[in-house]
């Protein structure tokens, strides 16, 4: 990012992951909001925001932090990120992000290389007899 932006100190990894995270909160508290579990809470299709009135608002957000300040705030790339994020939604304790599969299969990749290199060091080399 430096080349592009001098005196930019963000890394453009980190710095995209942080914003996908947040995205992927939103969208996960508003597909919530959607869900027929969640009573009174509405969409504004034209204007791309959740909208419900002040009382069951502040009911919803007293269970559902993730969703603080997206009442009635444009969400304008709700059905890209459908497009995106919309099959891969779990639920309950197991569910998983995309973030925690992408890690753990990181993990498995330096684990599997770390594994790989002390078994090349305790091979033994071929010898011919």
């Amino acid at each position: 990012m430096k080349g592009k932006l001098p005196g930019c100190d963000k890394k453009a990894k980190p710095h995209t992951e942080s914003q996908v995270k947040l995205l992927r909160k939103q969208y996960d508290a508003i597909i919530e909001m959607l869900s027929p579990s969640a009573s009174g809470l509405g969409w504004n299709d034209e204007g791309k925001f959740v909208t419900c009135p002040q009382t069951v608002w502040d009911e919803w957000i007293k269970s559902h932090k993730n969703a603080a300040g997206l009442r009635n705030k444009p969400f304008p790339l709700y059905d890209d990120l459908g497009k995106i994020f919309g099959k891969d939604r779990a639920v309950g304790n197991e569910a998983e992000s995309v973030f925690d599969v992408l890690e753990e299969m990181e993990q498995e990749k330096r684990g599997g290389e770390e594994q790989e290199l002390h078994c090349n060091e305790e091979e033994p080399s071929p010898t011919s007899e």
